[in-house]
């Protein structure tokens, strides 16, 4: 009964604070400068890579159902590659690739890591100086314990989820998909609620210095004990989270419309115009990005902090 009443207080609060408690998140988010732009090429990355998953994945389904005439050729690549190379652009791409997996795959760890000890600093010292080398020296430290996490939890993530049913819609759609896609709909409703009841143990592990199964422990107990608390405020994040509008405008226009303008238009300042354009709004849906894993890492943390200390 202690915790259920400490858990409707804490809603109550929710449901009367919740404004102060985002605007707080939001001052402290445009404050956070060094933040904002340390997250900006991780954020660019990762939605290089989310554009080019949807725009491959869409890509295959218009080729395995014959929508559309959306047939690259090795014409199409050669003449690609021979654009580069005409303008020296082919070892810079590489090394841009290499960057782009570098940080959208193999480092989102210690990227998390930076943030969280950033705003950890910002919380407790909105006023003092704060060396961004030294966030990153210290979420280097929690680097490996959250690299273990996220290769646990992996499984459980819901774009993995949707590209694999994707992908195993478009090759057995007339014949096993009908039998599996209740199994998967089950997995995907069972890998939110792993979700959910893990979603603190980042927390654990930064904040108090927890081991991987440790910080999984408390997790769960620290959910558990605040449950409609912690279901709150996943839906008001959500709801205020347009990321995914963001990242759907995407699928559309940047894959679609830079392939439509660069196949259909010979002119070089046509090509180049439509490539300004593509990489234009790559870096302005990044920086957004940005701006909200900086604000939704605030809100966590405060949300994170305050459950912890009502026990």
């Amino acid at each position: 009964m202690e915790h259920l009443t400490k858990d409707r207080k804490w809603q109550k609060y929710l449901c009367m604070k919740y404004g102060q408690l985002l605007s707080e998140s939001w001052s402290l988010t445009e404050s956070a400068k060094k933040l904002k732009w340390f997250a900006f090429f991780p954020s660019f990355a990762a939605v290089i890579i989310f554009v080019v998953e949807i725009a491959w994945q869409l890509y295959l389904f218009a080729s395995t159902f014959e929508f559309g005439d959306v047939k690259i050729g090795m014409s199409d690549v050669s003449g690609a590659f021979g654009f580069l190379a005409e303008y020296n652009l082919v070892a810079w791409i590489v090394i841009f690739a290499v960057l782009v997996i570098l940080f959208g795959m193999v480092l989102p760890a210690w990227v998390q890591g930076v943030l969280m000890v950033g705003v950890r600093d910002k919380i407790s010292q909105p006023e003092g100086y704060l060396s961004l080398r030294k966030w990153m020296l210290e979420g280097g430290d929690h680097f490996f314990q959250l690299f273990e996490l996220h290769a646990v939890l992996g499984i459980f993530s819901l774009s993995s989820i949707g590209f694999f049913t994707a992908t195993f819609y478009r090759y057995y759609h007339d014949t096993l998909f009908d039998f599996a896609w209740p199994f998967l709909l089950v997995y995907a409703i069972f890998s939110i609620v792993v979700t959910m009841f893990t979603f603190f143990a980042p927390h654990f592990i930064v904040l108090e210095g927890d081991g991987f199964q440790q910080a999984i422990k408390k997790s769960i107990s620290l959910v558990f004990l605040h449950m409609g608390a912690t279901i709150s405020m996943l839906l008001l994040m959500f709801l205020i989270h347009f990321r995914i509008i963001l990242h759907t405008l995407l699928i559309f226009v940047i894959p679609v419309a830079v392939a439509g303008v660069w196949v259909s238009f010979e002119s070089e300042w046509v090509k180049w115009l439509s490539v300004g354009l593509g990489v234009g709004l790559l870096m302005l849906s990044s920086y957004m990005a940005a701006l909200l894993d900086v604000f939704a890492t605030t809100v966590w943390m405060k949300t994170f902090i305050r459950l912890r200390d009502e026990g």
